[in-house]
């Protein structure tokens, strides 16, 4: 295990592109990624007056253009750069950051149309931002690096969820306090979500600093010379399938509690605005060192060991936390549960991105991001409904279980005897 005080020493050997996507990636967690937007935006919508259906809805149509985006930027890397789809995502990223809370100046007619519409760019470009995103980070390292650059990008989103959420938190009490705001009206979010979302300029400047990697010496690794690139590396579709089938059950447990915690703790544990930005920002704020054990582990037990146990440790914590009725120790599973989906993330990241040779890593990030949105979507919307009929522990006891199959799957498929998996494991050893 790399020890924390050591851990500037052991990343300044990395490409260029790989620090600046670390700062993408700081600021993809200060926004969304846990931060300030997961914080505020059911707190936000729900001062607007609006129920868990329509927050189901919000959330379930982002995710739905999140596999629109995914889809199209599959198609549309075929025609233009990656990179230059990459800039092109997170700045109209960006702009579906800001539009988002300027609902609240809108006729109330024209409101829930906006809030949607919003969120769908938001979906729609992140996708395409984020589709070509882990492509370019592994043209940009080694095998032998991968492990731990995939971790530390993962230990960012964390800390900049944690600085995100304590923003949140700390400027919405603020301007309660100096500028008597109620935390029962919609204004203090808005301004506490566009003056936060300034922090994205910066994500501008390091997208734009990106540079394009050569990945001909990967692709001439990756297959013989004797034949044609065609009859070599044919699109591998049953192999993408099977992953966004294990990714598309995993990602349900986890979406259920990202896009509905705040809402349980608002709406039945009757926790204030702040505290639960707390509540965020201390599961975030643990969660940074899980992803910096996960290159050990990985090392130690194999990828698909890791990301199979850390995706049953997150069921469990879902279990848990429907069982309880107590904040703290609903707060104490939420760590836990980010801190194991953190040490999962990049285990089945190299996995998909190792499966398949770099001409066809869009296509698997794509289809990642796909199942990502599809399962999110449909946590989202379901869950609305079946919160307002039967209330959080079914619907958090289901997402359970969906994720235990999606443990199942990749068990049977990538861990027990699979033979792709032994050669990604013997090359990783190797």
């Amino acid at each position: 295990m790399t020890p924390l005080p050591n851990l500037l020493n052991h990343i300044v050997r990395f490409h260029r592109n790989v620090y600046l996507v670390f700062i993408c990636s700081f600021i993809f967690g200060f926004i969304l990624f846990g931060g300030l937007y997961q914080v505020l935006v059911n707190l936000f919508l729900i001062r607007m007056g609006y129920g868990t259906e329509f927050i189901g809805l919000v959330n379930g149509m982002s995710l739905l253009f999140l596999s629109l985006g995914s889809l199209c930027a599959s198609v549309l890397g075929l025609r233009f750069s990656g990179l230059s789809l990459l800039r092109f995502g997170y700045v109209f990223y960006f702009v579906g950051i800001v539009l988002f809370p300027l609902a609240i100046y809108l006729p109330k007619f024209w409101q829930s149309s906006w809030l949607i519409g919003t969120n769908c760019l938001i979906g729609f470009m992140a996708a395409i931002f984020m589709v070509f995103l882990n492509p370019l980070v592994m043209a940009s390292t080694t095998d032998e690096e991968r492990n731990d650059v995939f971790s530390y990008q993962m230990a960012f989103m964390p800390f900049g969820g944690f600085v995100g959420s304590s923003f949140g938190g700390f400027f919405t009490y603020y301007l309660n306090v100096v500028y008597a705001l109620p935390l029962n009206t919609p204004e203090p979010y808005v301004y506490t979500m566009l003056i936060g979302s300034s922090v994205m300029l910066i994500g501008i400047v390091a997208v734009f600093y990106l540079r394009p990697v050569d990945t001909s010496t990967q692709e001439a690794e990756k297959r013989p010379s004797s034949d044609s690139s065609k009859n070599q590396d044919p699109f591998p579709l049953k192999i993408i399938l099977l992953i966004a089938i294990v990714i598309t059950f995993r990602i349900a447990g986890e979406m259920s509690v990202r896009n509905f915690v705040n809402v349980y703790l608002d709406r039945d544990l009757y926790i204030s605005p702040t505290r639960i930005s707390y509540v965020y920002s201390i599961a975030q704020l643990f969660a940074i060192p899980a992803p910096l054990i996960a290159p050990r582990l990985m090392k130690q037990f194999g990828r698909g060991q890791v990301f199979n146990w850390a995706t049953m440790g997150v069921a469990g914590c879902v279990v848990a936390i429907s069982m309880t009725q107590n904040w703290i120790a609903v707060t104490i599973a939420y760590v836990i549960l980010l801190a194991l989906a953190q040490i999962a993330r990049p285990a089945i990241t190299i996995i998909s991105m190792q499966s398949v040779t770099p001409r066809w890593r869009p296509s698997m990030s794509s289809s990642n991001m796909i199942s990502i949105g599809l399962s999110g979507l449909a946590t989202s919307m379901i869950g609305g409904f079946i919160i307002d009929l039967w209330g959080f522990k079914p619907f958090f006891l289901t997402c359970a279980g969906v994720t235990m199959i999606g443990v199942a799957i990749f068990w049977f498929a990538f861990v027990k005897g699979s033979t792709h998996q032994n050669e990604i494991d013997a090359e990783q050893h190797g």
